[in-house]
């Protein structure tokens, strides 16, 4: 688990200040025949440059969970299946601009095949 706390200031221009904020949680669990990953993050950030409809940063939140959550479970010695959940969550302060969410569900089978020759 992380977690980091950036703060901004601007002599020039207080609207451009921020103090942003970065959580993260990783685990990982592996025995004989599965291994599952986790993480889980959220993130505050602002654009980089200012909106024109507005004198300050774009701000936006972005949540994170179950990215890279992907379970491996052997079927037999030469097949494994890997599947999992991605969900990002964005969600912006200004009105002008539009919220998002992104889910994935990955599937993947692999098959070891036999060497030809």
């Amino acid at each position: 688990m992380a977690y980091v706390e950036t703060t901004t200031r601007h002599s020039d221009n207080g609207d451009l200040d921020s103090e942003l904020s970065n959580l993260s949680f990783n685990a990982t669990h592996k025995d004989a025949s599965s291994k599952t990953t986790l993480k889980v993050s959220y993130v505050q950030l602002n654009s980089n440059t200012v909106d024109a409809r507005s004198p300050a940063l774009s701000h936006r939140n972005v949540f994170t969970a179950g990215a890279e959550h992907e379970h491996e479970m052997e079927l037999s010695a030469k097949a494994f299946i890997q599947f999992g959940l991605d969900r990002v969550d964005t969600d912006y302060d200004l009105p002008s601009c539009t919220d998002r969410i992104n889910t994935k569900i990955p599937l993947r089978l692999y098959y070891e095949m036999p060497p030809q020759g």
